[in-house]
């Protein structure tokens, strides 16, 4: 047979489709049984992985306040990306479960010997074991996708990660010392590689003049170029608003701007998932191609993929949507 259940100790009551035996296959629950799991609990979220799961994986807490608001609410991953939790304002942070004691459940969720259901929201991520912990295959599915599905839930627009905290005064200041305002036109760009994301891919690859070249041609249509480097001092130019790296001031921005370009996917992926701008890039590919994630999320963002691009051919490309 192709398939087979099993119910494991620690998701007592929830039979799991096993595939050749041996793969979980996270499948929709009825929503009787998806309220058996969790009624009467509290919630830990885990993500141990880069910038764009950690800030996905914070939709899984916008469905557990739709559907348990009174329920305490926990995230689990790496402490840096803290400033994203801080500004959904729906979790506390957890120091419990580690990552490497999500190995020991074979299961995207799973009920501790306490008060928790724990959602393991990279389970299979990518890389797919299979229930005896040996890793069999890469998953090629949008990425999106590969996380959404440990819900156990459909995907529905309404779970897109949400800011409910007011800007910190930090950054309220950095933005009226550069006279800047969430509610202006402007363009991000995000030059370099980010030691924040857990992807390789190389999606820009511009030089200082390169992006001093888009921003002088943005600003004839009114645009503010906004970069964002661990090096800002290298990009100070007339046309040019150069803003040392701080996450909380970036996930603000990256909800309103007009047109996103990165070194890394990560800056482009959350773009798509909460914004309306165009995304230009270098050609993306397999879990991470930007054309399949957005075609996962029904959304309408326009998407400009060359292998050398220059700021000539974004610039007319821009002017033309």
């Amino acid at each position: 047979m192709k398939f087979s259940t099993k119910i494991f100790p620690f998701v007592p009551g929830v039979p799991w489709k096993l595939k050749y035996h041996q793969y979980i296959t996270p499948e929709i629950f009825p929503i009787e049984l998806w309220k058996k799991v969790t009624t009467e609990k509290d919630f830990i979220v885990t993500s141990y992985g880069g910038l764009i799961e950690s800030f996905f994986s914070l939709s899984f807490l916008e469905f557990l306040n739709d559907l348990h608001p009174a329920a305490e609410k926990f995230w689990a991953g790496d402490p840096k990306f803290l400033p994203l939790v801080k500004c959904q304002n729906l979790a506390n942070y957890s120091e419990e479960p580690k990552s490497g004691d999500l190995f020991r459940f074979p299961t995207p969720v799973f009920l501790d010997a306490s008060k928790f259901t724990i959602f393991n929201s990279l389970f299979n991520y990518i890389q797919v074991y299979n229930i005896y912990g040996e890793l069999k295959y890469q998953d090629g599915k949008a990425i999106f996708d590969q996380i959404f599905k440990n819900s156990l839930l459909p995907w529905d627009s309404k779970y897109l990660p949400k800011i409910r905290a007011n800007l910190s005064l930090t950054c309220e200041n950095i933005l009226r010392s550069h006279n800047l305002s969430l509610s202006d036109d402007y363009v991000l760009i995000f030059p370099e590689a980010s030691a924040l994301s857990s992807h390789k891919q190389s999606c820009l690859n511009w030089n200082v003049s390169q992006v001093k070249a888009l921003a002088s041609m943005l600003k004839q249509q009114q645009l503010k170029t906004i970069v964002l480097s661990n090096n800002p001092r290298k990009y100070l130019d007339a046309n040019v608003i150069s803003l040392d790296f701080n996450l909380e001031l970036i996930i603000n921005l990256l909800y309103s701007c007009k047109l996103i370009l990165s070194e890394s996917i990560d800056f482009l992926l959350i773009g798509l998932l909460v914004s309306s701008a165009k995304l230009a890039s270098k050609p993306t590919f397999k879990e991470l191609k930007l054309e399949k994630n957005k075609k996962w999320l029904n959304h309408n963002n326009e998407i400009y993929n060359k292998e050398n691009l220059t700021p000539i051919d974004v610039y007319y490309w821009f002017l033309q949507g």
